[in-house]
């Protein structure tokens, strides 16, 4: 699959499947010298890093490390977390299984198994499991007792699994408020 494809079929899921350097070329990226304290021991070289994803209006920037290097690998997180919150997919539970290989996630009935969510926020498949049910909230209106029957877990467990990275539950809940729901805690 070409590079801009994932931006024309709008197969936004796919961003979190690219590596760094794919991902870096499909951004409009600008450097920047960060506004910080520091008198003479201030940076005096642009490290602060701006992406934003072309045909969206997604933009992320970091400044928070004095290496170029390292504040675009954060602005690359943030954007791939930005890209899980904001742009849908469409919903295709087996294709999903297989492009992402959780098959030690959902067994065969399409139920997750031991009934838990268990990645952690640094698993390489966890945003893409975000994603997933964050596309599933959407199709809902938000709702999470639909997606917690379908799959056999707990709300909590949906919750605490959002909740590992603080942007997505806080997203979570601006579009329950959105349609009129109460936040998730």
């Amino acid at each position: 699959m070409q590079k801009i494809d994932l931006i024309e079929e709008k197969n936004w899921t796919s961003f979190l499947l690219i590596d760094d350097d794919k991902l870096l070329a499909l951004c409009k990226v600008d450097y920047f010298l960060s506004s910080k304290p520091g008198g003479q021991h201030r940076d005096k070289k642009a490290s602060s890093v701006r992406l934003t994803l072309k045909n969206t209006r997604i933009v992320v920037s970091a400044s928070e490390n004095r290496s170029l290097n390292k504040n675009i690998k954060i602005a690359l997180k943030k954007l791939r977390i930005e890209v899980t919150c904001q742009l849908r997919s469409k919903i295709d539970l087996n294709s999903f299984i297989l492009i992402f290989k959780l098959d030690e996630v959902f067994d065969s009935t399409g139920l997750i198994i031991n009934r838990k969510l268990l990645y952690s926020a640094g698993n390489k498949n966890y945003l893409p499991l975000c994603a997933f049910i964050l596309d599933y909230l959407h199709n809902d209106k938000w709702g999470i007792s639909a997606f917690s029957k379908k799959f056999g877990i707990s709300n909590t467990n949906i919750v605490s699994f959002l909740s590992k990275e603080k942007r997505l539950i806080i997203w979570v809940n601006q579009e329950r408020v959105k349609n009129g729901m109460n936040l998730l805690k």
